[in-house]
């Protein structure tokens, strides 16, 4: 058995040369001072008889505390017209503990048996939380009462009466049903004898002397007029009225009771949501009705549809830890996601989005089934968060799986949950090229704004899909090659190298836009350069402007160029050193020329490589000028004799005794290749030439001069 400890402040009010407060436990600021006057004072202008003691309720505007007040009238005054009344303040706080509020009228003295100390001094006490019985009262005054009160809620009742004490028990019995938030707002009178208010508000309930009812009949669209049942009438029918009645009366069944309790909302102001509430437990949850499941979100819309409210009802009904009802989680969103009264649910407060990713993870038939749906189907806004939580929980190749065979639902996909063309799983799914080339259209068009090409390319570029490198590149022009090249010049990414063929050839197919890149950029990174190498054409003025020191950068870095296929990488960079008169070429050309030179031999070098080199190499008439390596000899003789270049460079571009023994037969068929030897013999020091010493002894020992002076080399 419950016992709940309330304490409660009390004064007492009475005449004093007027009507004045007597003596209180606690102070009261003087606007809140002046209505206790008045609402202590007698209800009306003369007495009527059995309306000598009375009870009212009522809580004042900006209080924390309910006022429960009984008067007495004072015939023993001098003044007709006089009362005395015993006022109790009870905490919001300490109203909510109590089940049933009868007790408190024991609290209540007449001033006469004490002093008007008593008054002075909070009253605390113990009291039961259990429910007695109501025996004065039968079911159906209670049911007309309850039928009065909530059917109009909005409406003050009036009660005709032949004494305040006729509905004094139904009155507050009735004031105990009602859940803490409605009780606070609840305002009564057992024995008005003038109308009641509180500034502009009625009370809610007020009896009144039969006498008056016919005055008050004139006012009848203000009021609603209880009429007490005939006592014989028996409820035949079980409806909400019977419900609340029975519960005020008898307290038969205690799930009602918490059930208001627990699922009004405290923010919703007066009577409104009783009758709703009442029709939602017997229809849904005593009668476990198995109507269809939409029904339910419309009760609940009806109770609460304002968004904000009646959180702890839905998330008992649709929550993924319900407590009310047999719905199954999948059932739960379904509902949800198709309901008409979507408006009146908080997806957040819900947490569709979680939960729906939770039911794609560990019930994919189910998520699926639902998503299906929602895809092909307008949806609203509880829907399209319940659908961006299964695509939240899905992997790229769960969304192309779920996808196949189902027309443009991928593209669907897409659109809501541009993040999936971020992942390489995305890229590497098996899916039609039509269907890639409409997800890219997508990405171009109306995700345009959401989503840009920085955002996917790298997955893309990551993944095994270059066959879509130009129609990216088609599409999205200027944007797609600044954004791949500011990929590979950020040099702590891990990138394919060298990069893939597709890649490569699709850009050069739009090297002014590489041009306006490098234009616009400041810093490269080595493998940014590699990979320009393999793409520009040497020739081109924009190139020549970068000079010689934009490439040698790649002399410490020759893995980068030798790791790219058929010399293609090296011959660019060749081409740039044979275009030169600087010494600094001479490093290029150091670090390609034996590579470009092998590919050459081995019919591997690319097409492209060849096409600018034969241009910087010199001919040799129709019948031999397809030996390209014979021609890359002569050019390399040529540069280095007409530039003067250091003797020693020379020997560093040709270290393989092979290609330099060619070397050597190819310049003893030139004059200038001859000069440019003995040049080599004359001024290339032993220390200089330590790691060349063999092919420095070589043209040493082959060359001489014939009878006439003219040099020859034999070897």
């Amino acid at each position: 058995m419950e016992r709940s400890n309330i304490h409660l402040h009390q004064a007492l009010f009475g005449y004093r040369e007027g009507h004045r407060l007597i003596s209180a436990s606690r102070q009261f600021d003087p606007l809140t001072e002046r209505a206790l006057l008045t609402l202590s004072d007698m209800s009306g202008p003369r007495m009527h008889n059995g309306f000598e003691e009375y009870l009212s309720g009522f809580s004042l505007p900006g209080g924390n505390t309910y006022t429960f007040v009984k008067s007495w009238y004072a015939p023993e005054m001098e003044r007709p017209g006089c009362v005395w009344t015993h006022a109790l303040f009870i905490s919001n706080e300490d109203i909510a503990k109590l089940l049933d509020l009868r007790p408190l009228l024991n609290f209540f003295v007449h001033p006469s048996k004490v002093s008007p100390d008593f008054y002075s001094s909070p009253q605390s006490s113990d009291v039961q939380g259990i429910f007695t019985p109501v025996t004065a009262i039968s079911i159906n005054e209670a049911l007309g009462l309850v039928s009065c009160l909530y059917e109009d809620p909005d409406i003050p009742v009036l009660m005709p009466a032949d004494s305040a004490k006729q509905y004094e028990e139904l009155i507050v019995a009735t004031w105990s049903q009602q859940w803490p938030a409605l009780r606070t707002n609840f305002s009564f009178c057992t024995g008005a004898l003038s109308n009641r208010s509180t500034g502009e508000h009625i009370f809610d309930l007020q009896a009144i002397p039969k006498r008056l009812a016919r005055e008050i009949e004139r006012n009848e669209k203000l009021y609603r007029i209880y009429n007490q049942p005939t006592p014989e009438i028996l409820v035949q029918t079980e409806t909400w009225q019977s419900v609340s009645a029975l519960d005020i009366t008898h307290h038969e069944e205690p799930e009602f009771r918490e059930f208001i309790w627990k699922y009004a909302d405290p923010s919703i102001p007066g009577r409104r949501i009783f009758k709703n509430l009442a029709e939602f437990w017997l229809t849904f949850l005593k009668r476990e009705d198995q109507r269809e499941v939409l029904d339910v979100t419309r009760a609940v819309a009806l109770i609460y549809p304002a968004v904000e409210t009646g959180s702890v009802l839905k998330n008992d009904i649709f929550g993924s830890n319900s407590s009310l009802g047999t719905l199954d989680e999948p059932r739960k969103l379904s509902t949800l996601a198709e309901t008409i009264y979507w408006e009146s649910f908080d997806p957040d407060d819900l947490q569709l989005r979680n939960r729906a990713k939770e039911l794609w993870k560990f019930r994919r038939i189910d998520a699926e089934s639902i998503l299906t749906k929602l895809l092909t189907s307008t949806a609203h806004a509880l829907g399209d968060v319940i659908i961006e939580g299964f695509l939240e929980g899905m992997t790229p190749q769960d969304a192309c799986d779920f996808a196949e065979g189902k027309g443009g639902v991928l593209i669907g996909i897409i659109a809501r949950n541009p993040l999936f063309v971020r992942q390489i799983e995305f890229w590497n799914c098996k899916l039609p090229s039509n269907l890639i080339f409409d997800i890219l259209d997508l990405l171009k068009g109306e995700l345009a704004n959401y989503v840009s090409i920085s955002d996917w390319l790298l997955a893309l570029i990551r993944s095994k899909r270059e066959e879509l490198a130009e129609p990216v590149f088609q599409r999205f022009g200027h944007e797609a090659v600044s954004a791949f090249l500011d990929i590979y010049n950020t040099a702590d990414l891990l990138l394919p190298w060298p990069s893939p063929p597709r890649w490569r050839s699709a850009l050069c197919s739009h090297q002014d836009f590489v041009l306006e890149w490098i234009a616009k950029t400041n810093q490269y990174c080595p493998r940014l350069i590699a990979l320009l190498t393999t793409v520009l054409e040497s020739k081109s003025p924009e190139i020549n402007a970068l000079g010689i020191p934009f490439w040698t950068v790649l002399t410490n870095n020759a893995n980068l160029v030798t790791d790219i296929p058929n010399a293609d990488s090296a011959a660019f960079l060749l081409s740039i050193g044979l275009q030169s008169d600087d010494k600094s070429a001479t490093e290029l050309i150091i670090l390609t020329f034996e590579a470009v030179y092998l590919a050459a031999a081995s019919d591997n070098l690319s097409y492209r490589g060849w096409e600018m080199l034969k241009q910087d190499v010199p001919t040799l008439g129709w019948r031999r000028n397809w030996d390209k390596c014979e021609r890359l000899k002569r050019a390399l003789l040529l540069k280095f004799n007409r530039n003067c270049w250091p003797s020693v460079d020379f020997l560093r571009a040709i270290k393989d005794p092979v290609i330099f023994r060619s070397v050597l037969l190819t310049a003893s068929d030139m004059q200038e290749g001859l000069s440019y030897l003995h040049y080599v013999a004359e001024t290339t020091s032993n220390r200089d030439a330590q790691d060349f010493a063999d092919n420095l002894k070589i043209i040493r020992s082959s060359l001489r001069r014939d009878w006439r002076g003219n040099l020859k080399l034999t070897l």
